[in-house]
């Protein structure tokens, strides 16, 4: 069985997210305080079992920084040197779609989607126009239990998406 998150609904965390939080200051946002709670005060997410590759880490803080947008970073708060770069998924890839699997969908505690905030990844490369973001397993923060999970999707979206590409192809509609 796999629970879904709507592409509607996830779609709008991070960017509105962001609007909500200060990042657009002339923007208003309908979305629910929560999530710009999330980016204005140290919020700690559990990642029960880590990150893949970063098992020791299981305490993050997502912040936000205006000048990195649409960028925001997950930092660990067990390791000091330990972060990521991270970027809302839907905003970059028009087709995007999340089907979290019930296992994790249990782990996370997440009932509802409306408490789901998805993330993926970024690798930054020296050429802006080759920074990717990781599709397949992006990072899910249950807003309300404050749990953190990343989760390898069973679809078949790439590792390495090209951001820049996704968002010149969204602007073209």
């Amino acid at each position: 069985m796999t629970g879904a998150l709507g592409r509607k609904i996830v779609k709008t965390y991070l960017s509105d997210g962001l609007e909500a939080a200060g990042a657009y200051p002339n923007a208003g946002s309908p979305y629910p305080k929560r999530v710009a709670k999330l980016l204005n005060e140290p919020v700690v997410f559990n990642f029960h079992e880590g990150i893949p590759a970063f098992e020791a880490s299981k305490r993050f803080v997502l912040l936000m920084n205006p000048n990195i947008k649409p960028f925001v970073y997950l930092k660990s708060l067990d390791m000091d040197d330990l972060g990521f770069v991270c970027i809302d998924p839907f905003i970059v890839c028009k087709d995007y779609s999340v089907k979290v699997p019930a296992k994790d969908l249990s782990i996370l505690g997440l009932k509802t989607p409306e408490y789901a905030l998805v993330l993926s990844m970024v690798t930054v490369d020296k050429d802006p126009q080759k920074t990717t973001c990781n599709l397949l397993a992006p990072i899910i923060l249950n807003t309300e239990t404050c749990i953190g999970r990343q989760v390898i999707l069973e679809e078949s979206f790439p590792v390495r998406y090209r951001i820049w590409e996704g968002i010149a192809a969204l602007a073209k509609g």
